[in-house]
């Protein structure tokens, strides 16, 4: 069976492409768009076309007879998918400008990791819940997985906990200031904690540390490393020196996303971590 006639379609004649650009709307006619279907010309418009031979009275009901035309029109957008790349630091310059800044912090802090442990890895985000971490809590929870698909990319064996702190004396007293998520192979679980965790009250990252340190249960033969999330500079009634002799001995190295103070830049640097400012989870 032959094709349909632009006459049978109901189609009007037009003299060029430009014509039916200059029946269109502004905002949706470019010099750079070529079009191939009618199904993507949008109805509906307001303007008439000026050079059309036959007009409608007012008097009639009859539509104008349509008029034949050869011409085949190209799509006024065309159909345009770009499958979202593997991000990573092996990847282009060109597919890593697609990255957040809170994504290319949490690569770097894995990169960096999968430099060091290439088997087995127990990892524990050591969370500050004071009042205003909710954004910055939220940031890592959109962008972990980048840094779980990196691991998984590179072999290792993994599991991810979450150690939330927070002081504030009216839940310390039933021990609610320290939450501690087992460790799991479950990143929607994770998810889901950091979602969850409601931020109040103030913070003492150096007691925080060495509490997570006793009490986080890990694999007997895997590494073990915490990354300390925090927009305070460090307090607690632990000193610096008792909380890096915890951790030494405990064999847990610590990588931080925090403030640029003194101890959280040596507790990086002595424990074989790299420390990012709190502002990489930002937009």
């Amino acid at each position: 069976m032959d094709n349909p006639t632009r006459k049978q379609l109901g189609f009007q004649t037009t003299e060029s492409v430009n014509e039916i650009s200059s029946i269109l709307p502004r905002h949706i006619v470019s010099d750079n768009i070529s079009w191939s279907t009618i199904s993507d010309i949008p109805l509906g418009t307001n303007q008439t076309n000026t050079n059309t031979n036959t007009k409608i009275s007012g008097q009639s009901s009859k539509l104008p007879e349509p008029v034949s035309e050869n011409r085949k029109i190209q799509p006024l957008v065309p159909a345009f998918r770009r499958s979202q790349p593997y991000l990573s630091l092996g990847t282009s310059s060109t597919d890593l400008s697609l990255m957040t800044p809170a994504d290319l912090a949490l690569i770097k802090i894995a990169y960096h990791i999968t430099r060091i442990e290439t088997q087995k890895l127990d990892l524990v985000f050591v969370i500050d819940a004071s009042q205003s971490m909710k954004n910055d809590i939220e940031s890592v929870r959109l962008h972990l997985s980048r840094m779980t698909d990196y691991f998984e990319q590179k072999g290792l064996d993994f599991t991810v906990g979450v150690v939330a702190f927070r002081n504030n004396r009216g839940f310390s007293i039933i021990g609610w200031d320290l939450e501690i998520t087992a460790q799991t192979r479950s990143v929607r679980k994770i998810e889901k904690v950091l979602g969850r965790i409601r931020c109040r009250g103030s913070e003492k990252a150096k007691d925080a540390l060495i509490k997570a340190a006793e009490q986080v249960k890990f694999r007997a033969d895997a590494s073990r490393r915490f990354i300390l999330v925090t927009d305070e500079y460090a307090s607690g009634q632990a000193s610096a020196q008792k909380v890096m002799e915890i951790l030494k001995q405990k064999q847990i190295s610590v990588d931080v996303l925090g403030r640029d103070d003194h101890f959280q830049r040596t507790i990086s640097q002595k424990s074989n971590g790299i420390w990012l400012p709190i502002s990489s989870l930002r937009y």
